[in-house]
């Protein structure tokens, strides 16, 4: 077990099972040499993944962290912009969003593994956190990036969960500030406590699981409705048909109805209407 003291968000510790064994991470000069290799390849962005990369460092003599990483890429020439994957918030603080939202190469584009937001639910999953911390982290990352795009991994029928846990989750979702959430259906895994406990029924599962991913979607479509009209910088990631599909720093897919930009180039989009299933621009530079 690691324990996790010192929390900025009224959690005095956090206790993590290692349920698939120590971090391992990988050197940082290994790490840096390869971006300066896709960087000089013409690659504008990467993306740093991985489980529980907020851990990163930890594991290496001398010890590193994921803040001092980030500082190193940021400063690799021809790299424009770095995305990280999802972040557990059990090992965030203030001054690490602080951070992650202040440099200019670092996406605007925050996912976190938030799993469930009923207190029950998550002292059953032996998570040692409450969803007042998951409140106060939502609420301090967008007050420092108002645009962000922010997700979170939820998972719906864990063994347990009642009607009232499943209305305290709805509720949680409904009043933050995340644009999209991925909805996981519980999966057993052999050797945890909850993998010998009475699943949910897999009807009511699914109907949970559908009612999430309409809140997603609503809430999504109102995100991406705020840049309409707006000039957002993007990258080319790839071309279908006589269409080109780009990506913005704080993760818009934008299809444009026709061009002729080749993969990986940079360039700016105007956002020109938003749909419920697709965002549609024109690029203006």
């Amino acid at each position: 077990m690691k324990i996790q003291e010192g929390c900025d968000f009224n959690c005095t510790f956090c206790i993590i099972p290692e349920v698939r064994g120590p971090s391992r991470s990988r050197h940082q000069d290994e790490i840096i040499n390869r971006a300066k290799e896709l960087a000089a390849k013409g690659f504008k962005e990467i993306v740093l993944t991985g489980i529980h990369i907020c851990l990163y460092g930890r594991d290496l003599k001398p010890k590193s962290s994921l803040e001092e990483l980030v500082s190193g890429l940021v400063s690799v020439k021809g790299l424009e912009c770095i995305r990280l994957s999802s972040l557990d918030p059990r090992f965030l603080n203030k001054n690490f969003i602080d951070f992650m939202t202040s440099q200019d190469k670092i996406c605007p584009h925050f996912h976190f593994s938030l799993q469930h937001t009923s207190d029950r639910i998550i002292r059953r999953m032996g998570r040692k956190i409450n969803s007042e911390k998951y409140r106060n982290i939502l609420k301090y990352t967008r007050e420092k990036s108002p645009d962000a795009s922010m997700g979170a991994d939820i998972i719906v029928g864990f063994p347990g969960e009642s009607n009232q846990d499943f209305d305290q989750l709805y509720t949680f979702l409904e009043k933050s500030p995340l644009s999209y959430f991925h909805v996981f259906s519980y999966s057993p895994r052999p050797g945890t406590p909850a993998a010998e406990q009475k699943r949910v029924h897999s009807k009511t599962e699914k109907k949970r699981s559908a009612v999430l991913r309409e809140l997603s979607q609503k809430k999504n479509l109102k995100f991406r409705q705020r840049f309409e009209n707006k000039i957002l910088d993007a990258v080319v990631i790839k071309e279908k048909g006589n269409k080109l599909h780009v990506l913005t720093p704080n993760y818009l897919k934008v299809v444009i109805p026709d061009g002729s930009y080749p993969k990986r180039s940079r360039v700016k989009v105007k956002i020109t209407e938003v749909g419920p299933k697709e965002t549609r621009g024109i690029i203006v530079l």
